[in-house]
């Protein structure tokens, strides 16, 4: 099975384990499962790091380096995913949750996140 990663799990991952549920952390923790982490995640992080609402603490490189040792896999986006996009009901506005929700459609991905507005999407979450 393959397994999206939502930004706040990334996060949460690095530096709050604890706010993960068991299933989360099992199936991250899990060298047999297939992870990835959407290009948006990426964006989103690199915004939030530049007006200050998040600081980790690790430059770049070591996150790289992280994902990398994790197994976890860079999603790249395709042109499906906005074509689904642009094709997507608006639950919400916010366009890093409604990229990752298409590209989960589109790759048939199980999504680990806590946020339950994906399930408005028809994405299968875990949490």
């Amino acid at each position: 099975m393959n397994y999206l990663i939502d930004t706040h799990v990334i996060i949460w991952h690095l530096h709050e384990y604890h706010k993960l549920s068991n299933e989360a952390n099992k199936i991250l923790d899990d060298p047999k499962m297939s992870k990835f982490i959407s290009q948006a995640s990426l964006i989103e992080l690199s915004i939030k790091m530049s007006l200050g609402k998040i600081t980790l603490q690790c430059d770049w490189n070591d996150l790289f380096y992280y994902f990398n040792k994790a197994g976890w896999t860079i999603l790249p986006f395709r042109n499906v995913d906005f074509i689904t996009l642009s094709s997507l009901t608006l639950h919400h506005g916010d366009p890093f949750d409604r990229l990752m929700a298409c590209q989960a459609i589109n790759q048939k991905m199980k999504l680990i996140s806590k946020d339950i507005i994906f399930d408005s999407y028809g994405v299968t979450r875990i949490w």
